[in-house]
């Protein structure tokens, strides 16, 4: 049994490992596949827990059917979408989510007991995240040859996202530091975790992961109240000695420019690598001291409550201080600290440069993003404009020229896409999970009946994580980035699907008895569901990929080719104006000019809230049928929609030219 469960851990690992490299950012199309698989695996595990009696009583019900309801009103948000193609992905995205979310708490059943192997699965996934980002540094000429900026980003292509999952590392090092029913030479290994996690923190220059991994962290250590003093040890030694490398490293110029030459990163990686490995050594060392000295002279439980308060307190003191001292020294030397709340909220705030200094740099973007949201909310205040929509609708109401797909904040990008009712629909939801956890830990509980078991601090480990995510989606986009979004939501699950943890686990066995015709048909319905789910993922994939091969054939001057391709295209996703794009330029090309304004006016038609398919349709009135006075209509039409893009300001322009010459 052992083996099955080491396998199924690492098996879990490599899925996320996976699921990380091959998403990335997860803005590429072939984002597609990693759904399809997602839901593959999740409607096996649901279906088989069907089979199954595992705990008492089937826990997580209310927060699947609120997410569930979250998820309809994404898929209906469809049918009054400006941006109908977004939002047929988002509703593909929220279905994969919702069987992840499902499998989570089926695998509860299946696997009650063996909760351990999960967190093992995210150790194990973590530990390689951010080994490989720190491998961009240490080995650039093997790994990232072609990099040009200094924090580090990978494997998600995006430094907050790598910052998060520092974030994740430091929590599992607390917990794997604290878990006393593993050997010394296992739990010795946090302390090493737990220096590399705060390294790639610091590399990332991500303010936002920082500030999410100090609340996180003084939340483990309020709620781990036994293992206080031995998580305080593995967080002091962890954090201080790495700090120390990140000191030296921010000190050389290619460590920390952009641009520099492969070269110099080849030789400044060699130096950092080796003060890598020494800070491993270090760590690894001081672990097995730690726990020597907790085994053989253990302090009195008096003494180590007393330490544990102080260290809480010191905890939730000492970061504010650092914050205070370094964010506001600059502000209160130049001016008032008023200055500082401005350049963090004001619409005037510039993005301060990728090098260590951000860490200290108050000044944001986000604001921009986040009154964009309301002022479209303003406009759709009870559904929203559809899901998804924010990236083309914003261009409506932007006073810049900054280019964002997403609004880097979670309650705002729903206000702007679902509106009111779908912002309430995922409070709820979250509020609703909240519960569940609350009731897992059992933190009601006026007795202290519940001792703080190994499980119980693995929950705690799990809560926190999921936490520190909830946060740090508050204020940026990483909810979108499939290597971070799956493992927690799979968490997520097995937390609420848990139950109190003063419950009895029963061992997981196939059930039988009168019923199993009516889990039969119960597991039926899954798998359809599944099936019809992969299906709607997989048509704008395969749309994508028609279009792909529509322009090799383009390019291929193979018209004819190409233009049954590009209509396959439109065919399996009529939603997305890109065919449309695609055969009016493969109809032009074959000689059809006339024939080539059709689908650009179907383009307009499709989404005409989108300025791009107003853009294009003047681009080809002005250029290719010689109609300045139509295409200075649609210019204008697509300068209402955008009015900041510069090409579109200057096609309008020439346009006008044309049109009085």
């Amino acid at each position: 049994m052992r083996i099955i469960v080491s396998v199924a851990s690492l098996g879990l690992a490599a899925l996320f490992i996976w699921i990380a490299f091959y998403g990335a950012g997860g803005l590429q199309y072939e984002n597609g596949y990693i759904w399809l698989a997602v839901v593959a695996l999740a409607a096996n595990v649901v279906a088989f827990s069907v089979f199954t009696r595992g705990l008492k009583q089937l826990h997580g019900t209310w927060f699947l059917l609120l997410v569930s309801a979250l998820v309809i009103f994404i898929g209906l948000s469809f049918s009054w979408s400006l941006i109908p193609s977004s939002s047929w992905r988002e509703f593909n995205r929220a279905i994969a989510l919702l069987a992840i979310l499902a499998a989570g708490i089926a695998s509860v059943r299946i696997w009650s007991k063996h909760w351990s192997a999960v967190l093992w699965a995210l150790v194990i996934f973590i530990a390689t995240v951010v080994g490989y980002a720190l491998l961009t540094k240490v080995a650039p000429a093997w790994f990232a040859p072609d990099e040009v900026n200094a924090r580090l980003r990978a494997p998600f292509n995006y430094w907050n996202a790598t910052g998060l999952s520092a974030v994740f590392g430091i929590l599992l090092a607390l917990w794997l530091g604290t878990a006393k029913q593993y050997s010394r030479l296992l739990t010795a290994a946090a302390f090493p975790l737990m220096g590399l996690c705060t390294v790639a923190l610091l590399f990332s220059y991500s303010r936002g992961a920082l500030f999410v991994g100090i609340t996180s962290v003084v939340l483990w250590f309020i709620l781990a109240k036994p293992v206080r003093l031995r998580g305080l040890s593995v967080f002091i030694s962890g954090t201080s000695l790495s700090v120390l490398v990140a000191f030296w490293a921010f000190s050389q110029d290619s460590l920390t420019n952009d641009r520099v030459p492969l070269a110099d990163r080849v030789d400044a990686g060699v130096q950092l690598g080796l003060l890598l490995l020494l800070l491993v050594v270090v760590l690894y060392a001081i672990g097995l001291s730690v726990d020597w000295m907790a085994r053989n002279r253990s302090l009195s439980m008096r003494v180590r409550a007393r330490i544990g308060k102080l260290a809480v307190g010191a905890l939730v003191v000492a970061p504010i201080a650092v914050v205070l001292a370094l964010g506001l020294t600059h502000q209160v030397s130049t001016g008032s600290i008023g200055s500082l709340w401005s350049s963090l909220t004001s619409e005037e705030s510039k993005t301060p440069p990728n090098e260590p200094s951000r860490l200290t740099n108050a000044a944001s973007v986000r604001a921009t993003y986040w009154r964009e949201s309301i002022r479209i909310w303003n406009d759709y205040r009870l559904l929203g404009a559809g899901a998804g929509s924010y990236e083309f609708v914003r261009m409506r109401y932007r006073n810049n020229s900054l280019y964002v797909a997403l609004a880097h904040g979670r309650i705002f990008q729903s206000l702007a896409d679902l509106g009111i009712v779908g912002a309430l629909l995922l409070v709820i939801a979250a509020l609703s999970w909240c519960f569940a956890a609350v009731r897992t830990l059992e933190l009601k509980s006026s007795k202290d009946r519940i001792s703080y078991s190994h499980e119980k601090l693995g929950i705690i480990a799990m809560v926190t994580l999921i936490l520190a995510f909830g946060q740090h989606m508050l204020i940026d986009w990483t909810w979108y980035i499939p290597g971070l979004v799956v493992p927690v939501v799979f968490i997520a699950g097995w937390v609420a699907g848990r139950g109190k943890l003063s419950q009895a686990l029963d061992l997981p066995s196939l059930q039988s008895g009168n019923d199993t015709v009516l889990r039969a048909f119960a597991a039926v319905v899954v798998v359809v569901a599944a099936v019809a789910a992969m299906w709607s993922i997989y048509l704008p994939v395969y749309s994508e990929k028609r279009a792909e091969d529509a322009l090799r054939l383009l390019n291929m001057k193979k018209y004819a080719q190409a233009e049954q391709e590009a209509r396959k295209s439109n065919k399996l996703d009529p939603t997305s104006v890109q065919p449309y794009f695609l055969l009016s330029k493969i109809l032009r090309g074959g000689g059809d000019k006339r024939g080539g304004l059709t689908p650009l006016i179907d383009a307009v038609r499709m989404q005409p809230a989108n300025a791009e398919t107003w853009n294009k349709l003047g681009i080809y009135q002005l250029v290719v049928l010689s109609n300045p006075n139509e295409a200075v209509e649609v210019f204008s039409r697509a300068l209402f929609l955008d009015p900041e893009d510069k090409e579109i300001r200057f096609n309008y322009l020439t346009a006008l030219q044309a049109l009085d010459s």
